[in-house]
């Protein structure tokens, strides 16, 4: 019992410290090749909401459309500051995970 906690623990630290050098890093919008993951950081300058999707604009070297596919319960607003990690389409970036990092 002891043994399958203490691998388990270690298995746990291996994963979290293996997860850090498996992000996708920080892109310019000018660097990002489509079909490509992109970790974006900027601050929210529109939102359109509809009924499936929410999509907003990014302001960080330029102007970047996200598109996040289903509606989710996210509170975001004109001037947040924003952290996406997606998948880059057709001039926007499709988002896989959008952390709120300081709000307005």
């Amino acid at each position: 019992m002891k043994i399958a906690l203490i691998v388990s623990i270690l298995g746990l630290l291996t994963l979290a410290s293996l997860s850090n050098f498996l992000s996708p890093e920080y892109l310019n919008p000018e660097e990002i090749k489509s079909n490509n993951m992109a970790k974006i950081k900027g601050t929210v300058s529109s939102i359109q909401k509809t009924k499936n999707s929410l999509v907003f604009e990014v302001i960080e070297a330029r102007e970047t459309k996200i598109l996040i596919p289903k509606s989710t319960n996210l509170n975001i607003s004109k001037g947040d500051e924003v952290e996406i990690i997606g998948k880059y389409g057709e001039n926007l970036v499709i988002a896989d995970k959008v952390r709120i990092i300081n709000y307005k």
